[in-house]
């Protein structure tokens, strides 16, 4: 896919934005969908999708199961039917996307941690299924297993790495705000930090900010809760931050 460039406000234009274009990399879907938000919330905002990562669906459908366990919004369009079934989900655009394909969500923690530690206060009977993605942390059926809880796992989509397209190049010479979602995402995205002109990463959750290493800590904010609207807040947030001073020529 080509990304495209939203109409930018720029110094010429009276109230503009202070120079910092948004680089989305998320899957298409979701970069898109979060581009709106940002257009909404800041009409005029220059944003860039390039995504780094594509959703691939696999598999047939999983085994049934008399509720499911989803980690990531990508998992529920290929869970099978949702029939009305709960299904115990991280956050809440995970959640999101489990109603839309038919499932009675419940949203449990911001995070895989968060989510296991919920289902074994809760300790539902029946059969669960884990349907997720092929790169997943968090071990959640192992660990759900483990405790006594009847789960099984299946993996129902792959995120296939993509390269940066030309106008996710171009962009890296601007100053950017960089939303990372993932830590997947943020292992790809990593190694563009370096020749970024003036990176502001926008990171989920601590482990985002660490998948993006260690050296490059200084330009990460991470967003006080794993949620879409916290990422929102703070990449207005960052944006909003003056780019960094070019250095005078000799």
């Amino acid at each position: 896919h080509r990304a495209r460039v939203a109409p930018g406000r720029d110094m010429d234009n009276p109230g503009a934005t202070a120079g910092r274009a948004v680089l989305l990399t998320r899957p298409e879907a979701a970069s898109r969908e979060f581009a709106g938000r940002l257009n909404r919330a800041a009409p005029g905002i220059r944003v860039v999708v390039s995504p780094l990562l594509e959703i691939e669906y696999v598999g047939s459908d999983p085994p049934d199961a008399d509720a499911l366990v989803f980690t990531s919004p990508n998992a529920p369009p290929r869970a099978g039917p949702g029939r009305g079934r709960t299904a115990y989900c991280v956050g809440d655009a995970t959640a999101a996307a489990a109603r839309d394909a038919g499932y009675a969500a419940v949203p449990l923690g911001g995070n895989a941690d968060g989510l296991v530690a919920e289902l074994l206060r809760l300790r539902p009977e029946g059969r669960l299924l884990h349907a997720r993605g092929a790169h997943a942390r968090g071990a959640v059926a192992e660990r759900l297993s483990g405790a006594g809880l009847r789960v099984e796992e299946r993996i129902v989509y792959e995120q296939v790495g993509r390269p940066l397209s030309d106008e996710g190049r171009a962009a890296l010479s601007l100053p950017i705000v960089a939303p990372l979602f993932s830590p997947r995402s943020a292992e790809r995205f990593a190694p563009h930090v370096e020749t970024a002109c003036d990176p502001r990463i926008v990171a989920m959750s601590g482990a985002v900010a660490d998948a993006v290493g260690g050296r490059f800590r200084h330009l990460v904010d991470i967003v006080e809760s794993p949620t879409v609207e916290a990422m929102l807040k703070g990449v207005l947030r960052a944006v909003d931050v003056p780019p960094a001073p070019r250095p005078k020529p000799n």
